[in-house]
Formats: C-alpha cells, sequence, structure tokens
C-alpha cells in the first residue's frame, strides 16, 4: 500500500490543483471603522453557466483513498463551514486517468476556502472529526452530467504527520 502524507493548505503548495482563497490577494476597496471590504478574491467564470451553490458533509472513515473523481466543465469552489478535513488531489494523466505520482492531500480548516481546478481529481475529504461540513459553488448540473469516477488498482494510506492535524 502507498501512501501520502497530509500538506497544510497553503497557495504555494495547493497551486497545481487550485487556489486557496486569500485576502491577501484580492483588492482593498473599502477600510473603515465598521467594514473592510476586499474585491475579486477569485473568479466565477469557471463554474459553467448555470452555477448553484451546493452543501456537502462527509462523515469520519478510514484515511484510504480508493477512488478518485473529476469534473471537466467546471471547477468546484468550496467553503468550509464545520470540521477539518483533509482532501486529496492529483493530476491528469494524457489519457486522462488520474496520475498518482502527483497526488498530494491537504488539510482543510473551517473558513478557509478554495477552488479546486476543472479537470483535477480528488475525493470526497477524510474529516479527522466526526464530520465535515462545506458550501460549494458548481454548475448545476455537475452531479448528473460532469462526474468521472475511477476505482484504484492499489489503496493509498494518508499519513498525518504531527502538527499537521488539529
Amino acid at each position: 500500500m502507498n501512501s501520502i502524507t497530509v500538506n497544510p493548505m497553503q497557495s504555494e503548495l495547493f497551486s497545481r490543483y487550485g487556489e486557496f482563497l486569500d485576502q491577501a490577494k484580492g483588492e482593498l476597496k473599502c477600510d473603515t471603522e465598521i467594514v473592510t471590504h476586499i474585491h475579486d478574491l477569485g473568479r466565477l467564470s469557471s463554474l459553467g453557466d448555470d452555477p448553484v451553490i451546493a452543501y456537502v458533509r462527509a462523515y469520519k472513515r478510514p484515511y484510504l483513498v480508493d477512488k478518485l473523481e473529476k469534473h471537466e466543465g467546471t471547477s468546484e469552489i468550496f467553503f468550509p463551514k464545520t470540521g477539518e478535513a483533509i482532501m486529496v488531489f492529483a493530476d491528469s494523466l494524457e489519457n486522462g486517468l488520474p496520475d498518482l505520482n502527483t497526488i498530494a492531500a491537504f488539510l482543510i480548516k473551517p473558513g478557509n476556502p478554495f477552488i479546486s481546478k476543472k479537470g483535477i481529481w480528488h475525493w470526497v475529504p477524510y474529516p479527522i472529526d466526526d464530520d465535515w461540513e462545506s458550501f460549494l459553488l458548481v454548475e448545476k448540473d455537475l452531479v448528473e452530467n460532469d462526474i468521472e469516477i475511477v476505482n484504484l488498482d492499489d489503496v493509498i494510506n494518508i499519513e498525518i504527520k504531527k502538527g499537521v492535524e488539529k
């Protein structure tokens, strides 16, 4: 069984799979004693023609990756709400299958939104606690028309190093 370790969610580490939404990247439009408004943190154009708000709740299970999924027509914008979780990502090979040489795992915390790029392989988050919740923006027909799931030949174990978890 192959293993991967969990990385902190940081822009430079995550950039090949998506974009970590960080207010430092936006444009400060207003900063007063009652409000700070930072604008243009990310684009919605990668969501398709009919983006919707969705909700996902993942439940605790063993940290074993045996499947991956991807969406060719849309990115996904996650807004983690509760709990901490681990999420795995991988690039595609030329034949469209996951490139397991690029698989990486990241720790997702509440209040740290991110965009998963179109065509990036990933799997349902693995909660650290009992469950994990997130709102996400996706193309409306994502589940019906833009999801490809593959079973992996070899199961991958996610290892949590001390200091990465809570």
